[in-house]
């Protein structure tokens, strides 16, 4: 607890049992037991220095989509002992000591919003292919904007990524998501259906996380901050280098040990 009696909690959820999934592969499981202790290391250091608690749940769920959400319902539980939260997928590694409850305002929901552009992807739309996948965040910005257009709505050509979120008590009541899972859950299968998009893309559609809190902070203007790159800086196949500027480290593919090791031989000098 901070001195102006503010409680502040940064959490994460991780279970190595998780169902056959392109975000859990035999690799990338033993990337997580290989390195699971130093990730916890990281955030309970994290924590400490910004002044927060530190847990880390075991989610109820194998199925790698349902935990997905139990990560943004973990927000309505822990509101009754928070005042601001900030949830870390497993893979983020903290690597510098900014204080990221004292950056940006937490009476808005904090995350990283990616733009989504259709360049790389217009050949998809010319032919009926298999090549969409239900982890193409330009895909989830379309089930995004399918759902919006059934409100009546359009939306931008956006969607979040839940590697990083954060907000206070106030926001989550705001949000209240758990009380709108079954109609989300309808509109999303309508969306589906019921979409300008292509059937090669809309058939690989799931009820997405990412979709579903994108969908709810346009659909009701709620207050949002994007927190940028350098707060969730997603090291994927494409991101070969480490950023000077990033705060957050996300590893998509899972090569922790280009951080770790780095940082070893760093100590070492």
């Amino acid at each position: 607890m901070l001195g102006n009696g503010v409680k502040r909690i940064i959490f994460s959820l991780f279970t190595n049992d998780v169902n056959e999934h392109t975000s859990a592969t035999d690799f990338k499981r033993t990337q997580f037991k290989k390195y699971s202790s130093q990730i916890v290391t990281k955030h309970n250091e994290y924590a400490a220095t910004v002044g927060a608690d530190y847990k880390l749940f075991k989610p109820k769920s194998n199925d790698y989509n349902i935990i997905q959400f139990e990560k943004l319902l973990m927000f309505e539980r822990l509101m009754h002992n928070y005042d601001e939260i900030l949830y870390l997928d497993f893979d983020v590694i903290p690597i510098r000591n900014t204080n990221i409850f004292e950056v940006f305002d937490f009476n808005t929901i904090c995350a990283f919003n990616i733009k989504c552009s259709m360049e790389k992807d217009l050949y998809y739309w010319l032919i009926d292919n298999d090549k969409w996948h239900t982890m193409d965040m330009y895909s989830k910005s379309c089930h995004k904007r399918s759902m919006l257009m059934l409100d009546g709505e359009f939306g931008d050509q956006t969607c979040l990524n839940t590697g990083v979120v954060a907000m206070n008590r106030n926001m989550v009541k705001k949000l209240n998501l758990n009380n709108q899972m079954d109609d989300l859950k309808l509109l999303s299968k309508e969306a589906a259906l019921d979409t300008i998009y292509p059937k090669a893309m809309t058939k690989k559609w799931i009820f997405n996380n990412e979709v579903i809190l994108s969908y709810l902070i346009e659909k009701h203007a709620l207050p949002f901050t994007d927190i940028g790159m350098p707060w969730n800086f997603i090291m994927d196949d494409t991101m070969p280098d480490i950023s000077n500027g990033a705060h957050f480290l996300h590893f998509v593919h899972k090569k922790f040990e280009m951080y770790f090791t780095q940082s070893q031989a760093s100590k070492s000098l």
